[in-house]
């Protein structure tokens, strides 16, 4: 199959080549600039654990009301297995409690409300300055839906609430220890991790589970509250990574308007072939998210790109009606303006995405 070109204007074609160079750098240099500045080999302002005050204070009110109180910390030993689409992640975690009678076993009667325990450690209870003393490791997956509006600029907290399934509010109460932190070796690609505080609250459940003489509909509950941050770093890789083949398509439907429209297996092969690999690519993203009725940023981008490369397929038909018209030299002026205008377009729109972020 012969392909020719239209006729070569060295002017012309430096100019459309300058425009399109100086508006890809101009996009490139806009997402790194908008995207987060955190990650790998840039420098991190590492902030001390959120402290709590001390617990004795609150726990002698308590004991002033005739409630008892256990006393919670937590240590971060892993996080993995982040899923947007099934609203899941794990952690591997110690969690350690502090209480002074001795017929409560707070240690093994907790549980993850938002979450399944998978394995806990057996432990042992010992005494310690006065208190009980009980630490358990566990590893759980924890169940978090996601806000994936952003993705994949996208930042969550994750909350891990924990509640004694024995002791109602009025028996017993949380209360935050001093020490809780993540270990300095915890790492999750893509994100950083940070420990956001640690907290407790009564929390109600609009029930009484059957149990009647509680006298009332509703049932409360101490939980004590862990929240972590994830922040995402790396963007401009993050984005590369993701979308090099809606880009790579776009190139290609740009392209195919610097061959004639009359060579018709030429010039309408690469637009369809850049649809068929911008549709895969939106596929593969799309496979990632969980549904939602929201676009997300990167529905955007993936729409935006189909969008520009429909845009070249009707600049062919639009040239090859002028060429059958007999009008060669509008036809030419068509294709390299058309292209130049989708490229730059297309940045644009990548800019307003980004700024709208």
């Amino acid at each position: 199959m012969k392909v020719s070109f239209g006729r070569p204007d060295p002017l012309r074609t430096t100019q459309i080549l300058a425009g399109v160079c100086i508006a890809a750098l101009l996009g490139i240099i806009g997402v790194a600039a908008l995207g987060p500045r955190t990650g790998p080999g840039l420098a991190v302002e590492q902030k001390a654990p959120p402290l709590v005050e001390p617990a004795e204070a609150a726990e002698l009110a308590l004991s002033q009301q005739g409630k008892k109180a256990v006393q919670v910390g937590f240590y971060l030993n892993r996080i993995s297995e982040v899923s947007h689409k099934d609203g899941t992640l794990n952690i591997d975690a110690w969690l350690w409690f502090r209480w002074q009678d001795k017929e409560m076993t707070p240690f093994s009667t907790f549980e993850l409300v938002n979450g399944e325990i998978e394995e806990r450690s057996a432990t042992e209870v010992i005494e310690d300055d006065g208190y009980q003393y009980s630490s358990v490791r566990m590893r759980a997956k924890v169940f978090q839906p996601f806000d994936v509006e952003r993705y994949p600029f996208d930042n969550h907290t994750i909350g891990l609430a924990i509640e004694d399934s024995n002791s109602e509010f009025e028996l017993m109460e949380y209360l935050p220890d001093q020490g809780s932190m993540i270990d300095p070796s915890v790492s999750l690609h893509g994100w950083n991790v940070k420990l956001k505080g640690v907290s407790s609250s009564p929390h109600s459940y609009p029930t009484n589970y059957g149990f009647r003489s509680l006298g009332s509909n509703t049932s409360t509950y101490s939980r004590f509250l862990v929240e972590l941050d994830l922040i995402r770093y790396e963007s401009l890789v993050t984005v590369v990574k993701l979308f090099w083949v809606s880009y790579l398509a776009l190139i290609l439907a740009v392209g195919a308007c610097f061959v004639k429209s009359s060579d018709l297996d030429a010039r309408f092969g690469l637009g369809l072939g850049a649809i068929f690999a911008a549709s895969a690519n939106t596929i593969a993203v799309s496979a990632e998210l969980p549904d939602t009725p929201i676009i997300t940023l990167a529905e955007q981008i993936n729409i935006v790109t189909v969008v520009a490369i429909f845009f070249t397929i009707f600049l062919s038909i639009a040239s090859l009606r002028l060429r059958h018209a007999g009008r060669e030299q509008a036809a030419e002026i068509l294709d390299f303006s058309g292209a130049g205008s989708v490229a730059i377009l297309y940045v644009a729109a990548l800019w307003i995405i980004f700024v709208g972020l």
